[in-house]
């Protein structure tokens, strides 16, 4: 069993660097406005960009990295969301308090999303792993996760309150700006440093097991071979990264494929599963109330699993029909 979680692990992470290079080429489209060139090709420009970042080797070579991305992500909301704030009496979008019309697709796609943009504790351990007092990181989380909910609900309402029911799960939060505002590129370029920022966290992690797997005896070798083979792997992991993006360069069906195989079973089904077996080995007991709300979890996971999992592949059918089909151009 562990190796299938770890199967679901890895293949996560790495699917998650896909979406980041995807991100990271729309936010060159919109700063290079005048650059016509094809998706795949932005994703390239991309990738060559992030490999001197992927050259730090621990998480903890990367902190005053990891302020740009909270300062660059968090601008480049707030210039979006003001911007849609100010000028919001001119639209005529259609809202509503609940959406009567949404079909079960709708419904486990904006699921999915849900599980996609919350599934990232799992990196919370990484970090704990390089900290010299770990049990002091219930401080930073008590900071991030309310910063996530209080950021993610802000962009997320207020674009649907100002494009209505054609606002668009395609990770421009800035396309409600016009292209001849100078804040249209001022929020892409943020977006731009934040993708470059966050796709360290998750590289470093990769590129390190990689590593481990390949050269273990180089893993923290900083002489001129063990700085050859970190390249080589970060090169290689950037690579794979490249191929998802452009193999599936529809961001929504991206993100709908990542939760559903594999954010909703790493999130609600496995860790029930792990904390039953744990009490048991250690003869614990596990209380009938606990034991109905694993029991809740477990099963709201798996219904989750399945309804993704049927609204992923038809979302991805749909999205190569439409034009959306690997290198295209």
């Amino acid at each position: 069993f562990t190796w299938l979680v770890r199967l679901l692990f890895w293949t996560f992470i790495i699917g998650i660097l896909g979406q980041y290079v995807q991100v990271l080429a729309i936010s060159l489209q919109s700063v290079l406005v005048n650059l016509k060139l094809c998706n795949y090709e932005f994703v390239l420009i991309g990738v060559v960009m992030l490999l001197p970042l992927a050259q730090l080797r621990t998480l903890n070579d990367s902190r005053a990295i990891q302020q740009v991305n909270t300062f660059s992500i968090t601008l480049c909301i707030l210039i979006s969301v003001c911007f849609m704030w100010t000028h919001m009496s001119e639209q005529t979008a259609h809202t509503s308090l609940v959406n009567y019309g949404a079909s079960w697709l709708d419904v486990s796609s904006a699921l999915n999303s849900f599980a996609f943009a919350f599934m990232g504790n799992f990196i919370y351990l990484e970090f704990m792993a390089e900290m010299p007092k770990p049990e002091k990181f219930y401080k930073s989380f008590y900071i991030s996760s309310p910063y996530q909910l209080v950021m993610y609900s802000l962009a997320s309402l207020t674009q649907y309150g100002f494009e209505g029911d054609h606002a668009a799960n395609d990770g421009k939060i800035f396309e409600a700006i016009p292209r001849d505002n100078p804040l249209y590129g001022i929020a892409a370029f943020l977006l731009l440093i934040h993708m470059l920022c966050a796709y360290l966290v998750k590289g470093t992690i990769v590129a390190r097991e990689v590593h481990l797997l390949v050269s273990p005896g180089t893993v923290n070798d900083r002489t001129l071979r063990g700085s050859l083979v970190w390249f080589g792997v970060t090169t290689a992991v950037a690579f794979g990264a490249f191929l998802i993006s452009s193999c599936i360069p529809n961001f929504g069906a991206l993100v709908d494929l990542l939760a559903s195989f594999q954010a909703i079973p790493l999130g609600l089904i496995i860790p029930p599963i792990y904390l039953v077996g744990a009490r048991r080995h250690s003869g614990r007991a596990t209380s009938l109330p606990s034991a109905l709300a694993l029991m809740g979890i477990f099963v709201l996971g798996c219904s989750l699993t399945a309804l993704g999992i049927a609204e992923s592949v038809l979302g991805l059918r749909d999205s190569f029909a439409s034009g959306n089909r690997p290198f295209n151009c």
